[in-house]
Parts: structure tokens; sequence; C-alpha cells
């Protein structure tokens, strides 16, 4: 049976947020909720006319095999009505590095889905469910019922867990997502325990502390633009201390896209993390400085 989709809500990276809103959101003393931020991908449970569909975060069709199945005569069993929980799909502990594993493994699904087959969960993947809304009206509910909710799911299907949340205020939150990023973790998501949830939208209730990675690079040349940039510069590429090229469109700014004096200056490109074969993951510019790339 057909369904309507939801995107999922998405939060706002810390260092996309203006300091002084920061202070403000320090200062209320408001009481939010702390989770890890597994390095992942976004997979979403839809369970809706007793039928589990299972999606990405682009609304992409998947099928995963046994487990679906099971999970579906499981909620079916237990009277669940409609609901959307939101989840990230790991490989292994969750931890930074494990993305480039889990996006191969959803890709997969992908393709076989498109060829009406079905993909089996293998033992070391993992759905771990972040929010949970029911549906199709509650998404004036806030987060901190949404997770008392989302814990309804815990102990159904060996390959699901719920990630635990924890209340601190901001400035707590913030120490605490230090220490998982010193263990390994990706970062934390801190929301807004009172906050609806958003479908589809980027919302600052809900923020991200990663990890920060950044390198100075030389920029040694650019591609053309397409769509919305048509006739001007898509990405500018790069090229690091060890003379690896690569191009990064994502944070340039129009000025940036409407010059053509780039060559040979240095761009600060901030990225999440390095893949198996040494590629730069989720690389942005954070900033072009004005001065010739030197290497040391």
């Amino acid at each position: 049976m057909r369904i309507s989709k939801v995107s999922p809500q998405l939060g706002k990276d810390i260092s996309k947020v203006a300091d002084r809103e920061l202070r403000i959101i320090a200062a209320t003393g408001r009481e939010y909720l702390i989770s890890k931020k597994l390095d992942g991908a976004c997979v979403l449970l839809h369970f809706e006319n007793a039928e589990l569909h299972i999606y990405t975060r682009e609304g992409h069709t998947i099928r995963l095999g046994d487990f679906q199945d099971q999970l579906e005569r499981v909620l079916i069993a237990k009277g669940f009505d409609k609901f959307l929980a939101i989840t990230e799909l790991t490989t292994g502990n969750g931890k930074l590095g494990g993305r480039h594993r889990a996006n191969g493994f959803v890709l997969k699904a992908i393709a076989a889905h498109k060829n009406n087959k079905s993909v089996e969960v293998p033992d070391e993947v993992t759905l771990n469910v972040f929010d949970f809304v029911s549906l199709p009206t509650h998404y004036g509910t806030k987060k901190s019922v949404r997770y008392a909710a989302s814990l309804s799911l815990k102990g159904l299907s060996p390959c699901l867990e719920v990630i635990e949340h924890s209340a601190a205020s901001f400035d707590e939150a913030k120490i605490i997502a230090g220490l998982w990023i010193s263990d390994g973790y990706e970062g934390a998501v801190i929301a807004d325990s009172n906050a609806a949830y958003e479908a589809g939208k980027r919302v600052r209730h809900q923020i991200k502390i990663k990890r920060v990675n950044q390198i100075m690079c030389e920029i040694v040349g650019y591609t053309a633009g397409e769509g919305k940039y048509e006739g001007l510069i898509g990405a500018i590429i790069v090229k690091d201390a060890n003379g690896k090229t690569f191009p990064v469109g994502s944070g340039l700014s129009d000025k940036h896209r409407n010059s053509e004096e780039l060559n040979s200056k240095t761009a600060l490109i901030q990225y999440e993390s390095i893949s198996p074969d040494g590629n730069y993951l989720q690389p942005t510019v954070q900033k072009i400085l004005n001065t010739v790339y030197y290497e040391a």
C-alpha cells in the first residue's frame, strides 16, 4: 500500500549557530536531552496500515529481508499504531569511520530494491532509533515524550536499538559531547526537551556537536556549476600537503563562485573523517584566505 513518506527533522551544526545565540541558549537554563551522534546512515522506519516501510532520508525505499518481516509481525501483534522512527544505521560500534560502510550497505539495498529484491541485515548492522513520532498528527509532541515513546521499540529485534538520551543543561551537554568525541564517536546531539518535531526542516533546537577536522589546501582549479550555479563556479579543486586533489563545493559563498582569481590561494577545508580508501568525507570550505598557498 502506498504511504506518504516523511522527511526527517535535521539538526543544526553548532558551528552554524551564532555565538550570541549560543550564549542565550545556555543562559535560559532549559533542560536538554543529549545523545551520542553515531557515524552511520539515516534510515526511517514507517509503520502504517499494518505494514512496515523502510526508506532513506532521501526517500529511497529499501527492503531488509527477515528483519523487516519479523519486526512487522511483532508490531502488528503488539498493536502498534502509526509511527515514524528515525534511526541511524551503523556497522560495528557506531564510532567515527563507520559511515562509509553504512552508506555502502544502504546503496546495496537501494540497488536491490530497484530489482525487486531485498537484502538481509548482517550481524554487524544495527538500526539505532534516535527519534519517534506518532502519525499523522502528533508532530507537536515534545522531545522528552517522543524519547519515552521510542523506548517501546526496545527489545523488539536483535538488530534494533534505542539511542540513550540523558538530561543535562546546555553547558553540561557540551562537556559530555567532548568526552564522547575523545572516545572516538562522531559527536553528540543536544535537543531541547520541550521542542516539537518539525519534519523536513533543519532546526536550531536540535544542535549537533561534531569532531572538527581541518586542513589547509592549495586551490588548483575549479569545476563549472550546473543548475542554479550555471555560469558560476560549481566547486573548487584543492590539493592537500600530500598532493591529493579533490573537489569541494559545499561552503562556497556566492562571492567566490563569481571569482576567477582563486587559483593558488589557500582554502581552509573542514571534513568529518577519512574513508578507508583515503578520501575526505563531507568536505566543506570554511574559509578562503587572500594569500598564496605556501607548502612548508
